[in-house]
């Protein structure tokens, strides 16, 4: 293990949001040796020797942070385990998963083989639509191509500040929000130091779409087109074909007590677009499908209730909540820093809902 890693690090400062939480930056593993504090510094090489003394090899992290304040600090690393180390004694405290995955060749198990990417990938609460469970094969978990796009500017470039803290249920201990890549969208976790396991989890957008004026090569030539947009995913694995249209999937997050019972809930507006055929002369996509997932933190985890898609849109309403106002909207790309983020509020989505 090389020390330098936890050498490298960015200021902690409030990234903006849309949700009424403050987000702090943890300390990166970036490869920026610039903006980096004493107190980070100090514990970075205390963790580094803590692993060495543990035994613990890891080659690459997302950060390193102390919530804020303490002589306890919280490693997340490139493998999804969560580390706590104790600075003063140097000392590796307890060592956790990120996620539930059940896939056969991260844990081992057989068993699991014949499991969808799915099954267990974070809880049966997590909401999302079955046209985008369908779009990855049973094969593929975002632990593998979380690294394709890591670089990559899209989603408001969030993902390059993947390790960030704060206090989502307003009780006073803050969480672990972690932003991890995966193809091409963006899976967000809140880990609960304190209650030890991920409380909630969403994935944030799927945008799995190449316009076929973009298609290059023979491939272009394969084929009359059908629709505007393909998907980048087949295209990607040279297996793009003339019905293989393009998707696009965003989720808003808000946050508050909404059934007023005086325990936090988390509300999610998820929306789903198609692209229009080639021939319509409407450019761009179509709104396919919206669901709403209301859920309210119960045994220290946020659990999805039996509540209608029409009550959370009245609750929406009620509080003026729009589109723009859900987590996330604003975009942290360099030049870009406090704008929309483009592709959450496309007018090519033909959906005004995204424009106010």
């Amino acid at each position: 293990m090389k020390l330098m890693i936890f050498l490298i690090i960015l200021n902690s400062l409030v990234l903006p949001d849309a949700w009424g939480i403050n987000l702090m930056s943890a300390a990166l593993c970036d490869d920026n040796f610039n903006n980096k504090s004493i107190e980070e510094l100090k514990a970075g090489r205390i963790i580094a020797q803590s692993y060495k003394k543990a035994g613990i090899e890891m080659y690459s992290c997302f950060g390193w942070t102390n919530l804020g304040e303490g002589s306890i600090w919280y490693n997340v690393t490139d493998n999804l385990d969560i580390n706590s180390i104790d600075i003063v004694q140097s000392k590796v405290l307890n060592q956790w998963e990120l996620s539930s995955l059940t896939d056969c060749s991260i844990t081992g198990n057989n068993d699991s083989c014949n499991d969808g990417w799915w099954s267990g990938r974070w809880s049966k609460d997590e909401i999302i639509e079955p046209e985008i469970i369908g779009r990855y094969p049973s094969t593929l978990s975002w632990r593998r191509l979380r690294a394709e796009i890591y670089g990559v500017d899209f989603m408001g470039c969030m993902q390059h500040t993947p390790l960030r803290y704060g206090d989502v249920d307003n009780n006073g201990d803050p969480e672990l929000i972690v932003f991890l890549p995966n193809l091409y969208s963006v899976d967000m976790a809140i880990f609960s130091p304190s209650k030890k396991k991920t409380i909630f989890a969403s994935k944030l957008d799927f945008n799995d779409v190449i316009s076929f004026s973009d298609i290059k090569g023979t491939d272009r030539d394969y084929f009359e087109p059908t629709y505007q947009y393909y998907s980048r995913y087949v295209y990607d694995r040279n297996e793009l074909s003339p019905g293989e249209k393009g998707y696009r999937s965003f989720a808003k997050i808000y946050t508050g007590d909404f059934d007023e019972n005086g325990t936090p809930d988390i509300l999610v507006w998820r929306k789903l677009y198609v692209s229009r055929l080639i021939t319509d002369p409407v450019k761009g996509f179509e709104l396919k499908g919206q669901m709403y997932g209301h859920y309210s933190l119960i045994d220290s985890e946020y659990k999805l209730q039996d509540t209608s898609a029409e009550t959370v849109q009245n609750w929406l309403s009620t509080k003026n909540l729009t589109w723009q106002k859900g987590f996330p909207s604003l975009s942290e790309c360099e030049g870009e820093e406090g704008q929309l983020i483009p592709e959450m509020h496309d007018p090519l989505l033909n959906d005004p809902d995204v424009l106010k």
